[in-house]
């Protein structure tokens, strides 16, 4: 499903030779269809499931509060899709952030070089989010050879974190 809306911040700051760039992105009011979960879930088959279905599962010691079917050793049991696996992928994440400092002032006495700076980038540093799967920023989901079902978390590899330091040297 659609998002309400989308919104990021990005800003750079400057302090003497230090400078630093930030971007925050996110989306608010989308729903991700969790499919890991709703894999994972046939409490009963074959599988495997999670470790939350099956603390959960319907027992004769824990019927009041189960949210789970209870457990048959029968792999054609049909599963039937529900709300559960239905959750809100409302996020924002610190997607990145660029520290660095210039040495231009100190170099006057090196005449072929023009600039140098150091710097260090972040990407993807945090996310906070109620989803429970890898990542709730999910693209479209691929069924059949059609890709043109968005808002489904198939399990795809979730936004890498990356850092990296560099030097920027200009003669």
């Amino acid at each position: 499903m659609n998002p309400k809306f989308t919104y990021g911040f990005t800003n750079n700051f400057t302090y003497k030779n230090f400078d630093m760039n930030i971007l925050i992105q996110g989306v608010y009011g989308n729903d991700v269809i969790n499919m890991n979960t709703y894999y994972l879930s046939n409490i009963g088959s074959f599988n495997n499931v999670t470790q939350k279905m099956w603390d959960e599962r319907w027992t004769f010691t824990n019927w009041e509060h189960a949210k789970s079917p209870k457990t048959e050793a029968q792999y054609w049991r049909a599963f039937k899709f529900s709300r559960r696996f239905i959750e809100d992928g409302s996020y924002i994440r610190l997607r990145n952030v660029s520290i660095g400092y210039n040495l231009k002032s100190r170099l006057k006495t090196l005449t072929f070089i023009q600039s140098l700076r150091i710097y260090a980038n972040a990407s993807n540093l945090i996310t906070i989010t109620k989803y429970t799967g890898y990542d709730p920023e999910v693209g479209m989901y691929n069924y059949k050879g059609v890709t043109n079902f968005a808002g489904m978390d198939d399990g795809r590899y979730p936004s890498t974190r990356s850092y990296s330091f560099s030097l920027n040297l200009d003669f």
